[in-house]
């Protein structure tokens, strides 16, 4: 893959860099875009967990995280490569959360209305 990489991005075998350079490079890019995958569902598993400990749950809270949910399966959808099979379960999975974050509305409305 970072052969690949290199043959992708010629622009680094012209500044004459050393391979383990291009190569820390690679991984750090590698991470970053790591990270931005994961950060939505991290920050919705925080945030969900602190707001059931601390607060109550609201439409506002549901509003607000399927909305992330929906541009980070369009963050997946523009970034598909080659009927990658990976992206295609990272969208299922995400159908999955948005699903489940939907279903709070029923149990929000339940509370409300007793």
């Amino acid at each position: 893959m970072f052969n690949n990489w290199l043959k992708d991005n010629k622009q680094y075998t012209i500044a004459n860099l050393e391979n383990a350079d291009l190569f820390n490079t690679y991984i750090s890019i590698n991470l970053s875009l790591y990270f931005q995958r994961i950060i939505v569902p991290i920050g919705l598993g925080i945030h969900t967990y602190l707001a059931y400990v601390k607060l109550r749950i609201n439409k506002l809270f549901v509003f607000i995280w399927t909305v992330l949910l929906i541009g980070s399966i369009l963050y997946t959808v523009v970034g598909l490569k080659n009927l990658a099979v990976f992206s295609y379960m990272y969208i299922g999975l995400y159908i999955i959360v948005i699903f489940t974050v939907l279903s709070l509305l029923t149990v929000i409305e339940k509370c409300e209305n007793p």
